[in-house]
C-alpha cells in the first residue's frame, strides 16, 4: 500500500500544480499501522532518499538523483536522441538493490514529467 496524502498545491484556483510532497509512505502487509518505508524529497527534479522505519526513527537506506540533462554534452544529446533518463543511485550496504530500484521506479511514474 503506498499512501502520498500530504502533497501541498499551488495558490491557483484550480490547484492542478504539484509543487511538493512532503512523504511516500510504503506499508508492507504485515498489519502495522507504522509505515515501513518513507521516501522523502522533491520529486519534481526526481531527487529522494528512501528510509526504513524502525521503532520510531527513520534509517537512511537509498538516495536516487536524476541526472540533469544539462550535467554533460553527452548527457544532453543521449537524452535528447534516447528520451533516456538516467540516476544515480546510492544503496547502503546489506539493503536488497532490486527493492530500492522498483521503489525508484514508482516514484518515477507516479510524478512522470510527460
Amino acid at each position: 500500500k503506498i499512501c502520498h496524502h500530504h502533497a501541498a498545491r499551488c495558490c491557483c484556483c484550480c490547484g492542478c500544480c504539484l509543487l511538493v510532497l512532503a512523504a511516500i509512505k510504503v506499508y508492507l502487509n504485515d498489519g502495522d499501522k507504522e509505515p515501513d518505508f518513507v521516501i522523502k524529497g522533491d520529486f519534481r527534479s526526481k531527487r529522494f532518499s528512501i528510509y526504513q522505519c524502525a521503532r520510531g526513527s527513520d534509517v537512511l537506506i537509498a538516495q536516487v538523483q536524476r541526472e540533469s540533462r544539462f550535467s554533460s554534452s553527452n548527457a544532453f544529446l543521449m537524452s535528447v536522441m534516447t528520451d533516456a533518463q538516467k540516476y544515480f543511485v546510492t544503496i547502503e550496504p546489506g539493503v536488497d538493490a532490486a527493492f530500492v530500484v522498483g521503489l525508484a521506479t514508482l516514484c518515477d511514474e507516479i510524478f512522470n514529467d510527460k
